[in-house]
């Protein structure tokens, strides 16, 4: 039995919401339902994931039940981090061969990661008590002060002020009455920069991944002849954000119009830009049509 409910909803004009949405945690199994709302009749369909290790999967043919597409996502999706998924409409030809006839712009969900170890021995233990020790004597000692009046704060220019050194493991300074001590938390892996740029939301990883997606809002004529049944029109590549990738990253690009002529390609991704675009048709469309690209990529930034 799921716990809670993801919605997106498919149009001509892409998906929404736009942002990722948070699915759970590393390790959950049908935790959550994805749930797409889908505008067309008398399809079935599958839901593709690029999960956030890079790896793929996709579901068997699902069907629309009162206008959405459900699925309960199962742990083998969880991997932690960023995962894209698009809805695929499926239909069948005169003779029952499957045909596909759109990909959804993507949609995305992110995974919490989840910390695992080695289990705790007998002979680990003194390390996390000696630690829990020294910080409860420190704790019994700052209370001794306080209650004997040796450690005071300020009183204007008469004002005394007590010091207590490095106890143990613990890094803790007592100046004029005021304690403070950090703790640094270290995980696996962990986001250690994120922001937009242009089209773009990117994250860095600490271990080296460097992610990005964007939606880009453009129009195109295919107006161009390639061989003797398609037809094409070029795109100006788009920029990543500065210094984001230090080589080529693994670039997905899809393509959405109002009437669904297009699919889309792209040559030439350097670690600066993902290159030519070019959108085909199989028919020539000699007026320039609104298109949306959704793009994303994956590669190192360290």
């Amino acid at each position: 039995m799921s716990i809670y409910t993801i919605d997106f909803t498919v149009s001509r004009d892409g998906i929404t919401p736009a942002e990722p949405q948070t699915a759970g945690v590393t390790g959950d199994h049908r935790a959550a339902v994805l749930r797409f709302a889908v505008p067309y009749d008398g399809y079935r369909y599958r839901i593709e994931i690029t999960d956030g290790g890079g790896g793929y999967d996709t579901t068997d043919l699902l069907s629309a039940e009162n206008g959405t597409v459900t699925y309960a996502i199962p742990v083998a999706w969880t991997a932690p981090g960023l995962a894209s998924l698009r809805l695929v409409g499926v239909d069948t030809d005169e003779n029952g061969e499957e045909l596909v006839r759109f990909h959804s712009a993507p949609a995305f969900v992110w995974f919490e990661d989840r910390e695992s170890g080695e289990p705790l021995g007998d002979d680990a233990r003194p390390v996390w008590q000696d630690t829990l020790d020294a910080a409860q004597s420190f704790v019994k000692r700052l209370e001794d002060k306080l209650a004997s009046g040796e450690l005071k704060g300020d009183k204007g220019d008469k004002g005394d002020t007590g010091d207590v050194s490095v106890i143990d493991e613990l890094e803790l300074v007592i100046d004029g009455g005021d304690a403070s001590g950090e703790i640094e938390l270290l995980t696996a892996d962990h986001v250690v920069e994120q922001g937009t740029s242009g089209i773009w939301t990117y994250r860095k990883w600490e271990s080296g991944l460097a992610e990005c997606f964007g939606v880009l809002n453009t129009s195109v004529a295919t107006t161009q002849s390639w061989g003797d049944t398609h037809y094409y029109g070029r795109l100006e590549g788009v920029s990543f954000p500065a210094s984001l990738f230090t080589e080529v990253p693994a670039v997905w690009v899809s393509v959405s119009d109002e009437n669904g002529n297009f699919f889309v390609t792209n040559r030439g991704t350097t670690a600066d830009t993902v290159g030519e675009l070019f959108a085909v048709t199989v028919v020539q469309v000699e007026q320039e049509t609104a298109v949306q690209l959704s793009l994303e990529a994956k590669g190192r930034w360290k």
